[in-house]
């Protein structure tokens, strides 16, 4: 609730307020997330601004060998679809895949 001309109103109620997922605020925020086919930004790549539940959609299920993410921010990323499985959650900047992760991922979603 919030004082608005010192009446008491929910945020919900006021046209044009909404409540934003993490996917939706980092497309606000202009954040995204760019696949490499190729490890050390090898391409083709792909970018994107929110996360997905099957990257197989966008072509690009277990093709990703390096990964850059926005500046501040922090994504969660799934070896299967629909955020299932093993996971590692990396943070700002360029990250090589290796192991089990390396094109192996599926599905991915901001968390910070």
């Amino acid at each position: 609730m919030t004082k608005i001309n010192n009446q008491s109103q929910n945020l919900n109620n006021i046209a044009g307020v909404e409540d934003l997922s993490h996917n939706h605020a980092a497309t606000c925020s202009g954040g995204s997330v760019t696949f490499y086919d190729g490890r050390n930004r090898g391409f083709p790549s792909l970018t994107l601004l929110s996360g997905r539940k099957n990257l197989a959609n966008e072509s690009w299920a277990n093709r990703a060998s390096s990964i850059e993410i926005s500046a501040g921010q922090t994504w969660r990323f799934w070896i299967d679809k629909d955020f299932q499985g093993n996971s590692i959650t990396l943070g700002a900047g360029f990250h090589n895949l290796f192991g089990l992760f390396d094109n192996n991922i599926e599905s991915f979603t901001r968390i910070s």
